[in-house]
């Protein structure tokens, strides 16, 4: 399936706020390169329907966004893409390869 500038690839996880996929830059993104690989975690869509949590999305994304540190994956993007009438909130991240 593809989200706006990233195709989605296989699932790489799934918890309580959402799954996370593999995808890969198919788009113009900026600091992004087409063909990068990238995490894209979709928000279970049931969460968003609760008071405050889409608040608190945003506010993890801003956070997301400007931390940089060698330690903590990054951050890229922050949006929400339609697709057969269905709204996907997605956070990008950096694909980190290995064990969670």
């Amino acid at each position: 399936m593809r989200l706006g500038p990233y195709e989605l690839l296989k699932e790489l996880g799934a918890g309580g706020m959402g799954t996370v996929h593999g995808a890969v830059v198919v788009g113009r993104v900026p600091g992004l390169d087409r063909g990068a690989r990238v995490a894209c975690k979709e928000i279970h869509p049931h969460l968003l329907e609760r008071v405050g949590f889409f608040k608190r999305f945003l506010r993890e994304a801003a956070i997301g966004l400007r931390v940089r540190h060698p330690n903590v994956v990054r951050f890229f993007d922050c949006d929400a893409f339609r697709v057969d009438d269905v709204v996907h909130h997605v956070l990008v991240m950096e694909y980190v390869e290995g064990q969670t």
